[in-house]
């Protein structure tokens, strides 16, 4: 320790002598309280002394790293800090370390503002330089970054830079950069002081958060965190409870009371009998048992996706733009990842059994429907863990702590804590309108689509079901018609710019509202859900159609899943080329490769339901994968939850490499999903319980089997 302390001397030595010279002068000046006064004088005597703890506070200041021009950020520092402490002095007075967070600065966007950036900045310039930077640098696929070459910075992008700080800064947000300071010193006296020094100079306040981070800081939770906390008390309550009772009447009880209401009601909560249904298939007469292992696959997929985006986080990777991340869109051997599509599976599959539990259910009733049955036992199905996890957000701040702590909880928490209602009502997904409002819970979207998606489906498969002649060409035009028409039209007819069109957005939030426009609203996602729907009737009421015997059907696995293969490749090139593509090329990709995507799961699905691929339909239907398909929905809504946890603790910054990444993605996958089983005996369980008892008491039906269908939708 003492080579370490003059090493850190040796550095620091000419700008310590220059700011000893002047630091009883510069404390004198400023007006400070005096604990914080005495304890500067103190820290100022030790750096001269060349005391460690005092040269401690000079090592964790932020400074650049190796990897800047490749996007990563300062050095953390934060455990050192709060590690710090000062020997005692005759006062008995001890000095503790306080890691504080640099705010961001409130900037005015003023009507002008486009106009002044046009006169004093040279955009031409500015972009012939990337270009050269471009063909200088960017030339190997490991360098390049997303269409550079044909990226052109706008004056209204750099206005947007600045409108983001000051939205940042009516969150209370702040930089991923922390200073450490004593802790005998409030934060906004240091903040006075500082400026009264530094901004005659730079003319720039400086900023800071009004809390910092120390070790004996207390936890103070907030109205809404106080509420998440109450809720889950009481769940954890009747849960235990209920165990209790079941337990009592397993070991001790005698008495056959199963049917009654009040013992269903006291049961739906305990953790035994939901433990029980995490191993209990309820696929309709096995058909789609292959569908256990494909959601888990899929949901590793999509998480391993995920991974490999946080990549581009400077605050977690030391080389964000050098990287695994930078590779993604470069190499058609990627292109899984830069598969966006993948989430169509999901709407496919739940497309198709919606269309055909809904057809059993027509054919007992007698074509018999009711739409505000249909419409609330679903809402209720999905909306009790939806929120579920919008508390979780609202408690996830009180849980952890570290350099990047604060930075990423309130991305999550505040969204959350301010549009809860939209959560609740079925239309996150809409309700997001940057830079005014931000999504709460980032994979929350998809329920909130395949709700939305799933109001209108009886307009398909009620058509289909009256209609039975016309009901293949009745899906067809619900996918081909209504769903192309919504594939084109933010682009053609409201004016939206494809997401993969970068270089034709003026602004950052353009850039935004297209990935929400394209991808997180509902009306892009119809033509495959509407798909699903199809294949769900052809499974229930066509299931012997001869298509060519052996030779046909061979000659459809190669054909559609060509066109799948084909899709994903088309994706990854658009992503990969240089230039601004042309309105051509963005009209038949956007029209045409979401199709080409789902064909080959539409036809596998098919044959894999009736019969004509037992083999696959075995494989994936293996009873281990029970367990993780009926967790489905818990690891759809708490992976991010998962993932930024590890991000928000990390004290260092890492490199992603292929490793790195699948580690991550496996072990965020094992974790997600022991976090989603007491989330499902808390919450996703006792809702399907109760529905079960409440749809069961309505239709006059055994529980069991109500139990079942309230599953599959």
């Amino acid at each position: 320790m003492s080579g370490f302390a003059k090493n850190v001397s040796k550095i620091y030595e000419p700008i310590v002598n220059r700011l000893t010279a002047r630091f009883s002068e510069l404390l004198m000046e400023i007006d400070l309280p005096n604990d914080c006064m005495s304890s500067l004088i103190k820290l100022g005597s030790a750096v001269k002394d060349k005391k460690k703890w005092a040269l401690n506070f000079l090592r964790t200041f932020p400074t650049p790293k190796s990897g800047l021009i490749q996007g990563s950020t300062s050095s953390i520092g934060y455990d050192e800090c709060l590690s710090i402490e000062s020997t005692n002095d005759m006062s008995g007075q001890s000095i503790r370390g306080q890691y504080c967070w640099v705010g961001i600065v409130n900037m005015e966007v003023k009507g002008d503002t486009y106009e002044q950036l046009n006169k004093e900045i040279n955009f031409i310039k500015l972009n012939e330089r990337l270009r050269k930077m471009h063909d200088n640098y960017g030339t190997d696929d490991f360098n390049r970054t997303m269409r550079m070459k044909a990226l052109q910075i706008s004056r209204e992008m750099v206005a947007d830079f600045i409108a983001i700080m000051s939205y940042g800064k009516t969150f209370d947000n702040h930089l991923p950069i922390g200073i450490c300071l004593p802790n005998t010193c409030k934060i906004q006296d240091i903040e006075y002081a500082m400026n009264k020094v530094i901004y005659p100079i730079t003319q720039m306040p400086v900023v800071f958060l009004p809390e910092c981070d120390s070790v004996d800081k207390p936890i103070k939770p907030d109205v809404h965190q106080w509420i998440a906390i109450i809720i889950f008390l009481v769940l954890i309550i009747l849960s235990v409870k209920s165990t209790l009772y079941e337990l009592w009447r397993i070991m001790w009880s005698k008495k056959q009371m199963k049917d009654q209401l009040g013992v269903q009601l006291m049961l739906s909560f305990s953790m035994i009998t939901n433990f029980k249904s995490l191993f209990i298939n309820s696929n309709p007469n096995n058909r789609f048992a292959f569908l256990d292992g494909l959601r888990t696959i899929l949901a590793f997929c999509v998480l391993l996706i995920h991974t490999n985006w946080i990549d581009f986080l400077p605050i977690h990777a030391k080389t964000a733009t050098n990287s695994v991340g930078s590779q993604l869109i470069v190499s058609w051997k990627y292109m899984y990842i830069t598969n966006y599509y993948v989430i169509d599976t999901f709407f496919l599959i739940g497309g198709m059994m919606t269309s055909y539990v809904m057809f059993s259910k027509l054919d007992k009733s007698k074509g018999s429907f009711n739409y505000i049955q249909y419409v609330v036992f679903k809402y209720f199905r999905v909306v009790t863990p939806v929120m579920g996890t919008v508390l979780l957000y609202f408690i996830f701040p009180l849980l952890g702590n570290g350099p990047n702590w604060l930075f990423i909880t309130s991305a999550l928490y505040l969204p959350c804590r301010d549009n809860w209602f939209s959560v609740l009502t079925m239309i996150s997904n809409f309700n997001v309108s940057p830079p005014e409002k931000f999504l709460c819970n980032p994979s929350g979207w998809y329920v909130s689509a395949e709700f939305q998606i799933f109001l209108i489906a009886p307009v398909a498969f009620l058509v289909q079901y009256h209609y039975p002649r016309i009901a293949v060409w009745w899906g067809l035009f619900m996918s081909l018609g209504l769903g192309g028409y919504f594939l084109i039209a933010p682009k053609y007819i409201w004016d939206m710019p494809h997401f993969l069109e970068l270089p034709n957005y003026i602004s950052l939030w353009d850039m935004s509202r297209s990935v929400i426009q394209h991808y997180w609203k509902a009306d892009t996602h119809i033509c495959t859900y509407m798909l699903g729907i199809l294949c769900g009737y052809l499974i229930r009421k066509k299931p012997n159609l001869y298509l060519g015997g052996r030779i046909g059907e061979t000659l459809l696995w190669l054909t559609t899943w060509t066109l799948t293969m084909g899709s994903l490749y088309w994706t990854n090139l658009l992503l990969h080329k240089y230039y601004t593509h042309s309105n051509e090329e963005i009209f038949l990709f956007i029209s045409l490769s979401k199709y080409m995507y789902t064909i080959g799961w539409f036809w596998a699905f098919y044959a894999c339901a009736t019969d004509r691929a037992d083999f696959i339909n075995k494989t994936l239907g293996w009873k281990g994968f029970t367990f993780t398909t009926n967790l489905a929905l818990e690891i759809s809504l708490l992976h991010v939850f998962s993932m930024l946890y590890r991000v928000s603790i990390a004290r260092n910054h890492v490199v992603y490499t292929h490793y790195y990444v699948w580690t991550m993605s496996l072990a965020d996958y094992i974790i997600t999903l022991i976090i989603s089983i007491p989330f499902y005996l808390l919450i996703s369980a006792p809702t399907a319980n109760l529905l079960s008892i409440l749809k069961s008491s309505l239709e006059r039906k055994p529980r069991n089997q109500q139990k079942e269908e309230n599953k599959n939708l």
